[in-house]
């Protein structure tokens, strides 16, 4: 855990648009970190000119996850023992072989599962990428070009 400042320097705000787009701004923020899971508490400060952001204590990486794939069911997948187009289409989509495949009931039916490990990246290879899409987030009516 580390500190991190994010300060955004930008052209004077219009008084009216900023007031409006001041009560999304700490939301958006919120629902970057979360989109790239690394939650976590921070305060945000605010001049015409300038957004600020100060995390005390941020992550120095992604939090692992999982992703699961569910596809069709598994007597539409396979017919007569070999994998129908259906079963090939959820291989490539899952980024498996089928030796990787498995099973899973759900809603009384068996369905093709693969649940695939995800592992975190470190923060300084994605911040540039969270800036980017929470600035892109906001609106202040007529943008510049």
């Amino acid at each position: 855990m580390s500190e991190l400042l994010i300060e955004i320097g930008t052209e004077e705000l219009p008084a009216i648009p900023l007031l409006k787009e001041l009560a999304n701004i700490e939301k958006k923020w919120k629902n970057v970190l979360e989109e790239y899971r690394l939650v976590s508490d921070f305060k945000f400060y605010y001049t015409p000119r300038r957004l600020v952001f100060f995390h005390e204590n941020f992550a120095d990486k992604q939090e692992d996850s999982f992703a699961e794939f569910i596809g069709a069911p598994k007597n539409v997948a396979y017919k007569d023992g070999v994998l129908t187009p259906a079963g090939q289409s959820f291989l490539q989509k899952a980024g498996i072989s089928e030796n990787e495949l498995a099973f899973k009931e759900i809603k009384g039916k068996e369905v093709l599962y693969h649940q695939k490990a995800i592992k975190g990246l470190q923060n300084q290879e994605i911040l540039g990428e969270m800036v980017e899409k929470f600035l892109k987030s906001l609106s202040f009516g007529k943008s510049m070009r």
